[in-house]
């Protein structure tokens, strides 16, 4: 870290080296601190999901219809923008943290209604569900394609 230029002779070098270490504790906390926020968002994510599947899954075994598989999707997508935009607030996330937002939660809806769909009827539930995660995930992935989010975060 580049030592803090102070102008005239105020400072003595010892001031300088206990701002450096201050500042250099808060940069800490404030990373550990988006960290933490980002694990919580992934576990309400999935908590969510889980709900949603719950709720959704039986309903789409009863109406089978284009209409309805349109409405599941709607809220994939919608679900999605508000994730993307909730993982684009949490500053100071590494490559691997976005590698894990884009597969874990998508993998674990997509397994969660077909694993709901299989235990409830005889319906296959695997295309919708495949397609569920596709549109959940896209308005992440456009959003890293943009460059809206930051893959390392440097400070």
């Amino acid at each position: 870290m580049n030592k803090l230029r102070v102008v005239g002779e105020q400072w003595a070098e010892e001031h300088v080296k206990r701002a450096e270490r201050s500042v250099s504790k808060k940069i800490v906390q404030y990373k550990q601190q988006h960290r933490v926020s980002f694990w919580i968002l992934m576990g309400v994510t999935i908590a969510i999901h889980l709900l949603l599947s719950a709720t959704v899954v039986p309903f789409l075994l009863v109406f089978r219809s284009y209409f309805f598989d349109v409405v599941v999707l709607l809220i994939a997508l919608i679900f999605g923008m508000l994730y993307a935009f909730m993982i684009g607030q949490v500053l100071h996330l590494e490559r691997h943290h976005h590698v894990l937002a884009l597969l874990v939660v998508p993998l674990f809806a997509v397994a969660h209604v077909i694993y709901l769909g299989n235990s409830y009827g005889e319906v296959s539930t695997v295309p919708i569900a495949l397609l569920y995660g596709i549109v959940f995930v896209l308005p992440y992935v456009l959003q890293l394609r943009r460059g809206r989010l930051q893959l390392t975060a440097d400070l």
